[in-house]
């Protein structure tokens, strides 16, 4: 009986314990945004013809996952422009990098999905979009 009594005393001293366990937030969230030497914005104005977006996030970004939760078009005919991925600072920064040159004085949306996601598995939030408008063609205003 004693053995009986110190066994679920135990029992429940361990129960109680693991039920106590608050699970650790594991968010994924952007840090950092960067379109030449403008930071930290979503909206990107007088965009170089030739440009990438970065996107640094909180932690290492699935790469398996990343390419269709990534999207970026041309805003007044939604013409998908194609690109290529590319990553830095271990992972952890995204690179979307026009594999043509922009049109000048047109505006380009590049959009990051809900379910783009991080190595454990944790996704964003909410959908992210970052608007790029490229520079006039100075050649067309001035006649040079």
């Amino acid at each position: 009986m004693k053995n009986t009594l110190i066994f679920l005393s135990l029992i429940t001293l361990f129960a109680c314990k693991k039920q106590q366990v608050i699970p650790q937030s594991d968010n994924f969230t952007i840090m950092s945004t960067r379109v030449g030497n403008a930071v930290d914005l979503n909206q990107f104005v007088g965009v170089n013809r030739i440009a990438d977006l970065q996107i640094g996030f909180s932690s290492k970004i699935d790469k398996y996952k990343a390419k269709e939760n990534v999207s970026l078009q041309q805003l007044n005919n939604q013409k998908n422009i194609p690109f290529e991925l590319l990553y830095k600072n271990g992972d952890c920064t995204l690179i979307i990098k026009p594999k043509e040159s922009f049109l000048f004085g047109t505006k380009y949306q590049a959009r990051i999905f809900k379910n783009f996601s991080n190595l454990n598995g944790t996704t964003l939030e909410t959908e992210q979009s970052f608007y790029l408008t490229t520079e006039i063609d100075t050649s067309i205003v001035t006649g040079k």
